[in-house]
């Protein structure tokens, strides 16, 4: 571990935010994670949101047994409900999510809190490692090359690079950030809807490259599921993100077309039924102009258009039913 980490440095404290929502089989090795941490100062929030499984009850057993972590039960309202009232219930000066079947590197929030203290940073990131079966072992290896970015490169990292990911949970926040910014409830893609707009309020964001989150990657997970709803979310989140990059950072939005790519990559689940492709084409027409097609290729632009203005052809074309 670099020397620098050898010992913590402040006790501002860190409120983990978990939602849980029928987890059982995962949430201890979640909670252990936490439970272990190098960084000492944190408070671990459980949000049960509505479980029907032995969830809730596991919560209570580490509620009762460690001081610094608080059960809470409420009504089921989705993903973005249980972000939002753990924001609520936290008391720490630093904000952080994880997803309650996932897992952190023990050494995780210490980490990125000495990025925030070093350099002054409103939000530090990490690397993530996504896994389907075994759990890895901590990483050894704590990576000290940190990319320090102003707002705007961190925004456009955010639409460029990989390792800017919109996720929530490889990312310490400063709290103050949320006072005006909430989850999206009934949306799902959330982050996508949301990490920019904390973005746009930081001077200063860091990114260590060191697989701190341990991303556990189910079959019957939102993002595995051909779920319909997900990918018209998405669309419209990106739409509420191109228009808020037009408006405020106009020099990026040659870089924003990946939103039209995004709507061919997809088109097989976005347009899987005429119901499903006259939705999409109602959002086309209403919502993405012309000039982001800038920066297509010739067929993805003739793509876009058969889809903007002869829909049935685009079916037949691409053999949806």
């Amino acid at each position: 571990m670099e020397n620098n980490l050898n010992e913590q440095t402040t006790n501002e404290k860190i409120s983990v935010i978990v939602p849980v929502y029928n987890v059982e089989a995962f949430l201890e090795r979640c909670i252990e994670s936490l439970i272990k941490q190098t960084y000492r100062n944190i408070e671990i929030i459980l949000v049960d949101d509505g479980s029907t499984d032995g969830s809730g009850e596991i919560c209570q057993k580490y509620a009762l047994r460690y001081e610094n972590v608080f059960y809470y039960f409420k009504e089921n309202g989705g993903l973005s409900d249980a972000r939002n009232y753990g924001i609520v219930q936290a008391t720490g000066q630093y904000l952080a999510f994880v997803d309650s079947d996932d897992y952190v590197d023990t050494h995780m929030y210490q980490c990125l809190q000495a990025d925030i203290e070093k350099y002054n940073a409103d939000i530090s990131t990490c690397a993530f490692q996504e896994f389907t079966d075994e759990p890895f072992g901590d990483d050894i290896g704590i990576a000290s090359n940190v990319e320090v970015l102003n707002k705007e490169d961190g925004i456009r990292y955010l639409l460029l690079s990989d390792k800017y990911c919109n996720y929530a949970w490889n990312k310490l926040y400063k709290k103050d950030l949320f006072e005006k910014i909430k989850y999206p409830i009934g949306m799902k893609m959330e982050d996508l809807g949301t990490t920019y707009l904390l973005f746009n309020k930081c001077n200063v964001i860091t990114y260590r490259p060191f697989k701190a989150y341990y991303y556990f990657q189910r079959e019957n997970s939102i993002i595995h599921r051909a779920d319909i709803q997900f990918y018209i979310d998405k669309l419209k989140l990106s739409m509420e993100r191109f228009y808020f990059i037009k408006k405020i950072y106009p020099s990026m939005i040659e870089n924003y077309n990946f939103i039209l790519r995004t709507i061919f990559i997809d088109y097989k689940y976005l347009c899987e039924n005429r119901e499903t492709m006259l939705k999409i084409k109602k959002l086309i027409d209403n919502d993405v102009p012309i000039e982001m097609t800038k920066g297509l290729s010739k067929l993805q632009r003739i793509k876009f258009l058969m889809l903007k203005y002869i829909p049935h052809c685009y079916r037949r074309l691409f053999g949806v039913v």
